[in-house]
């Protein structure tokens, strides 16, 4: 049976699209974040939930990692970091920690059901650019995956340069493996996996095996919390690194063997760059809580968190003059 329910959590506006098999929550009030993606079958949340106990409305503007950074799925765009704009004539622009769109308001545009089909689309508009920002879930009654379709529209003259990022945030749990494509098989080590490994290496190949306090791990191992490792991975470019007549399908998952159920996403790779992989293993926070255990499996366009550093790598996605670029993804949970 598939389900749309309207509800209210915390007084906020909830939409869950549901069937037998699968379940997502969305906050149109709060940056279109989505705060549950569960497991009807086994009846298994996947995704962090916040730590504060309710769920509350940030300002445009607000610190993410500083009270914010609350679990759950977030969209991240133009940038990450927290920076002026990238463009001479947008150069007054400072664009928020994490990006505008999850510290502003999204509204429901349009919902269709037909015929075992719901699909609800959401919008948001910049608040300093001329752009909006669309994305609309679908769910077929029998399907074990959410479509997700993206389209992003600069309605100025200007191109726009951009690093987009779906910021998933999935509790970690001891036992889990992440599994990846071999399309992805090289990342940009970042501080964070230099000191835990005592490595100078700039690029590492998957499936890494490294040696830490005399024990030989593996990054595909979800560490224990005791491990306090925390890095931050960013793919070389998909397009690049696989012939163009091989599979253009991207899979990234999560494993859980205590149920034998894998969550994760499937996508192109011609319209999907980079893949960025957050690992925290309770070794990292940017507020007062305790660092959590989680991992971020994090499709992306760009390979930086910086806008900026996307810009001087040459490994930044542009929005063209007066138009509209689109992707989608598929978010799945098997077994």
């Amino acid at each position: 049976m598939l389900k749309l329910i309207y509800s209210k959590i915390d007084g906020f506006e909830a939409i869950t699209i549901a069937n037998n098999q699968v379940s997502m929550t969305v906050m149109p009030q709060l940056g279109g974040k989505i705060i549950s993606l569960k497991s009807v079958t086994m009846q298994h949340e996947w995704l962090q939930q916040t730590p504060y106990g309710q769920l509350s409305k940030a300002q445009y503007g607000d610190s993410f990692v500083d009270g914010n950074d609350i679990g759950g799925w977030d969209e991240c765009f133009p940038s990450i970091s927290q920076e002026i704009y990238s463009h001479p004539n947008y150069s007054h622009v400072k664009i928020p920690d994490h990006g505008e769109l999850w510290c502003m308001p999204w509204q429901v545009s349009k919902v269709a059901e037909i015929n075992g089909y719901v699909a609800v689309t959401l919008l948001c508009t910049s608040k300093q650019l001329p752009y909006t920002f669309e994305r609309t879930i679908s769910l077929s009654t029998e399907s074990d995956y959410f479509t997700i379709e993206y389209c992003v529209t600069n309605h100025g003259a200007d191109d726009l340069p951009f690093v987009w990022s779906m910021h998933p945030i999935f509790a970690a749990k001891e036992g889990m493996t992440i599994q990846l494509s071999e399309s992805i098989h090289q990342f940009r080590a970042d501080s964070g996996f230099k000191d835990f490994f005592n490595s100078s290496q700039r690029h590492i190949n998957w499936l890494y095996f490294g040696e830490s306090t005399d024990k030989v791990v593996s990054l595909a191992d979800v560490m224990p919390e005791s491990s306090q490792f925390a890095s931050k991975l960013f793919s070389n470019e998909l397009v690049r690194q696989i012939p163009e007549d091989s599979n253009q399908l991207v899979e990234v998952a999560l494993f859980e063997p205590e149920r034998k159920q894998m969550c994760g996403f499937r996508f192109n790779r011609g319209e999907i760059s980079h893949f960025g992989l957050w690992l925290n293993y309770c070794g990292w926070s940017g507020s007062d809580l305790a660092p959590a255990y989680v991992i971020g499996l994090e499709p992306c366009l760009g390979s930086a968190d910086s806008l900026k550093e996307a810009v001087e790598r040459d490994s930044v996605a542009v929005l063209l003059a007066n138009s509209c670029r689109k992707w989608s993804i598929e978010c799945f949970i098997k077994g």
